[in-house]
């Protein structure tokens, strides 16, 4: 014998598994959610097809992600594919033919004819049939080529004619046996110039790419000399006894001119000769309108350039120029 339970005369949801519904108050009923004719409690997460939701103070908040429905296409990769449409195999076989069917992707494997014959690039079955130019196809590093096909070999163009294959010897550098630098051959683990010029970038030949790396310098204070990445720490060395002119290092000992003047670096004091340096003869160049030269400086006086030439701006930078304007020497035969 079995009897009915009483219900109470009320409006509430009724939890899986139990046969009344809720009616207390308190409990997050009056903030249940009715959703496509289904009640859910205060705080529940469900899916609605392939969006999820979530039932919060009594309203329903969803993501719309797009669903596509059953038998309205596919979607693989990103790509949306309609329905009957090829689609791309998934092996990447020529032999393996897929569609879309019912909203998902089918393949079936192609049956080729008992044959012998040559399989061309991006084809499954061997060419059986006698046509004209299949009698002088090549083979070469197992594929075949139609008469007249042009391919690559590495670096090298080849060309199927009459059955022989013809290839360009160009010499090809295998991957790892060499890096090829403004025309010039690096050698496998050789040292490299830095694309940047810094000497901080210590670069080399490594597998056929250039691979740089930046150097680490200790922490001290120290002169930075020419040509060096990182501040000279040592002591003892005569560093101690250069002389810093103007910007620039000079070793103990080292004569460099400034400007018409001789100087020289000795014990970490700079002497120079005192001559009024009058600028070298002529004139620069008249800039050509609209033209403007490369930014660069070259120079910062006309001391700094060879013979007569003289530091001129051409619109952007300084660089050497022949002068204009000097005057020729009278009275010479």
């Amino acid at each position: 014998m079995c009897a009915s339970i009483d219900c109470p005369a009320c409006e509430g949801p009724t939890p899986d598994g139990q046969c009344c519904p809720i009616c207390g108050p308190g409990s997050g009923i009056e903030r249940s959610c009715y959703y496509k004719g289904a009640e859910y409690m205060d705080g529940a997460q469900f899916k609605d097809e392939c969006n999820m939701c979530l039932c919060f103070n009594g309203s329903v908040q969803c993501k719309n992600m797009g669903c596509i429905e059953r038998g309205s296409g596919c979607f693989v990769n990103g790509v949306n594919f309609n329905e009957g449409a090829p689609m791309p195999s998934m092996t990447g076989s020529p032999c393996e033919k897929c569609q879309c069917f019912n909203g998902s992707m089918m393949c079936e494997w192609m049956s080729c004819p008992a044959c012998v014959g040559p399989i061309f690039p991006g084809q499954c079955c061997p060419t059986c049939a006698t046509g004209p130019g299949l009698e002088r196809s090549c083979y070469y590093k197992g594929a075949a080529y139609m008469d007249g096909a042009q391919f690559k070999d590495e670096c090298n163009m080849c060309l199927c004619y009459n059955g022989s294959v013809q290839c360009k010897n160009m010499g090809c550098i295998e991957t790892g046996s060499g890096c090829v630098f403004n025309g010039v051959t690096i050698k496998e683990g050789a040292s490299m110039p830095s694309m940047t010029g810094s000497p901080c970038d210590k670069c080399q030949c490594l597998n056929g790419s250039v691979m740089c790396e930046r150097m680490s310098c200790p922490a001290c204070i120290g002169p930075i000399l020419p040509e060096q990445c990182c501040p000279n720490c040592s002591a003892g060395t005569g560093m101690e006894k250069q002389c810093y002119y103007k910007g620039k290092t000079y070793y103990d000992g080292e004569k460099f001119k400034d400007e018409c003047n001789s100087c020289f670096c000795s014990n970490g004091s700079i002497a120079c000769t005192k001559m009024a340096c009058l600028g070298k003869e002529g004139a620069c160049p008249a800039l050509q309108q609209n033209v403007v030269g490369i930014c660069v400086q070259v120079c910062n006086t006309d001391f700094d350039c060879p013979d007569v030439q003289k530091c001129c701006g051409n619109g952007c930078g300084k660089v050497c120029m022949k002068p204009t304007q000097i005057r020729t020497p009278t009275g010479l035969c």
